[in-house]
């Protein structure tokens, strides 16, 4: 499965426990005027909670949410592999690619956007077998060259095996 956003998104101030502020991340659909944002609970709800063991679902939010916009319990930022938490719960395979900035990159005349782009690129420029840090390598390659200050950011819903061979 393949979830794809390319638009607004950002972060904003969790209401839920009031003793503990953090931030919630958010994409603005298209019906956002009548819906409201989509916040990364919602996201994390609708798509990820559900799956089925063995399923996976690869998730782009190429916007200013970012990896960390569905809460999933592994971060990847360069080279570091962080555990925020862990969710036994969840028996798909889930892996999100985002931005690490909170500026998402913009680049005109593509019909889509940099992450999509990259990805595209870095699959194309592979050989095979390509494998997630194959991939996750030519995505940080082709980003780094863009303006600004952007890097790749990767969760993951369990640790998997980033030489694992790429299957959508």
């Amino acid at each position: 499965l393949v979830f794809y956003f390319c638009g607004y998104g950002g972060r904003m101030l969790d209401r839920a426990d009031p003793k503990r502020p953090t931030l919630d991340h958010y994409i603005i659909p298209l019906d956002h005027q009548t819906s409201g944002p989509l916040s990364d609970d919602v996201m994390y709800d609708v798509l990820v909670q559900p799956l089925a063991a063995g399923a996976r679902l690869t998730v782009v939010l190429d916007s200013r949410t970012g990896a960390a916009g569905l809460d999933l319990p592994y971060l990847v930022s360069g080279a570091y592999l962080n555990v925020e938490y862990h969710d036994p719960s969840v028996e798909g395979h889930v892996l999100c690619l985002g931005f690490k900035s909170n500026e998402a990159p913009v680049q005109q005349d593509l019909g889509f956007g940099v992450l999509a782009d990259a990805m595209i690129q870095s699959v194309n420029a592979s050989q095979p077998p390509v494998t997630y840090r194959s991939m996750m390598t030519k995505m940080e390659e082709y980003i780094g060259q863009l303006p600004g200050n952007q890097s790749l950011q990767v969760s993951m819903s369990k640790n998997l095996d980033l030489d694992a061979q790429l299957t959508f």
